[in-house]
């Protein structure tokens, strides 16, 4: 029993530190600039596999969020999807990115979906 213990532990511990070094960096910040800042550039939680970056427009007003997420089911590579539907956000439009490379959500990128 004792064997297939270790075998167990050092099975969990091979899992562990090649999810440590997996780890994908997105830029994060919320209300940021349009163009990203160097210094929000930090590694995500192992479990996250993409970046995100939200344009969102309220009348002359765009403000800009970047992180670390989940690549959505719905969109493929790096994709992006526009949500125009006053019910949702509130009223306010909403471009939404993500992207599955290292510090990818530097900028906004062409629209391929509307929502």
């Amino acid at each position: 029993m004792p064997d297939k213990m270790n075998k167990l532990l050092l099975l969990a511990l091979f899992v562990a530190t090649l999810a440590s070094t997996n780890a994908i960096k997105c830029y994060q910040c919320t209300d940021c600039a349009a163009e990203a800042n160097e210094d929000d550039l930090s590694d995500c939680a192992s479990y996250l596999t993409a970046c995100y970056i939200t344009e969102e427009v309220n009348g002359d007003t765009t403000t800009y969020h970047r992180g670390c997420s989940f690549a959505p089911a719905n969109l493929e590579g790096d994709d992006c999807e526009k949500i125009v539907n006053p019910s949702i956000n509130n009223g306010i439009d909403q471009l939404r990115c993500h992207c599955g490379g290292d510090a990818c959500n530097d900028k906004i990128q062409e629209i391929t979906t509307t929502v």
